[in-house]
């Protein structure tokens, strides 16, 4: 039986010392966004992956990637929230049918 799953996962960075230290461990977030990336870094990322087609736009306009699973595969769609002019957020939303 086919069920469908939606999910969220807030990928989230510290504030201040803490954000630099996550970035030296962690520099790529998924699909090589980072954070502390300014915005105009991010837009140019953006338009990078949408030409090598690896991302797309949905039928909601949301930028979409499609995350490969053991089982089976989920539309991730993401939204970009900045501090500063710089990334510090990065919203995930999965859905998907089956088991995922």
């Amino acid at each position: 039986m086919n069920y469908m799953l939606a999910s969220l996962l807030l990928i989230s960075a510290a504030c201040g010392n803490q954000q630099k230290e996550y970035q030296k461990s962690n520099p790529s977030l998924l699909l090589g966004f980072t954070f502390g990336m300014t915005e105009k870094q991010f837009n140019r990322h953006l338009e990078k992956l949408l030409e090598d087609g690896k991302i797309y736009v949905n039928d909601f306009d949301l930028y979409t990637y499609d995350m490969a699973f053991d089982k089976g595969k989920a539309e991730t769609s993401f939204t970009p929230y900045f501090y500063n002019s710089k990334l510090n957020q990065l919203l995930l939303a999965l859905s998907g049918s089956g088991n995922l």
